[in-house]
């Protein structure tokens, strides 16, 4: 194997946002595509300071390969927001686990796009985060997704899962 596609067997890239502000009410979205397919996480925190983000209180999500596409269908302008229509808003992108759940909301808004997430763990508090993207961050994160979703879909190849052709149902 050479080296470039070893390189490209293990990624682990990501793009953040950092949105401090004076009134200490700011928050940091971190995107994060890792492991060998490309698995994104999605991880929005609180401002706890003054230009300083409180890791102990974050939201992580797992955004699989059609959350991502709901998020790549609101920046082209399809759909107003991610996730099922429920009137003038959307329900979001809803996930759960045996730890708990998690709504992931993503739209248009006048400023840009806002990613909220919303999480319950057990018997705790649910707890809610947002952030504002402006336009130049919301094309860095939809080149971002771009790049993650394809990676998803050519990680087999460098696994050396892909099928071969008579394994192949195409």
């Amino acid at each position: 194997m050479n080296t470039e596609m070893a390189t490209l067997k293990q990624p682990k890239f990501k793009v953040a946002f950092w949105h401090p502000n004076k009134t200490g009410k700011g928050s940091a979205a971190i995107f994060e595509a890792r492991g060998e397919d490309g698995t994104l996480f999605l991880q929005l925190m609180p401002q706890s300071g003054e230009r300083k983000f409180d890791s102990n209180q974050k939201i992580t999500a797992k955004l699989g390969s059609l959350d991502i596409a709901e998020f790549l269908l609101v920046f082209e302008g399809a759909k107003a927001g991610a996730g099922q229509p429920n009137g003038d808003k959307f329900k979001g992108l809803y996930h759960s686990n045996q730890n708990g759940s998690t709504s992931i909301h993503f739209e248009r808004s006048d400023a840009g796009f806002r990613i909220g997430v919303g999480a319950k763990r057990g018997n705790d508090a649910a707890v809610n985060l947002s952030i504002q993207l402006n336009q130049t961050e919301a094309m860095l994160l939809r080149q971002y997704l771009t790049h993650v979703l394809t990676l998803q879909f050519i990680a087999p190849e460098f696994n050396g899962e892909r099928p071969s052709e008579e394994e192949s149902p195409f």
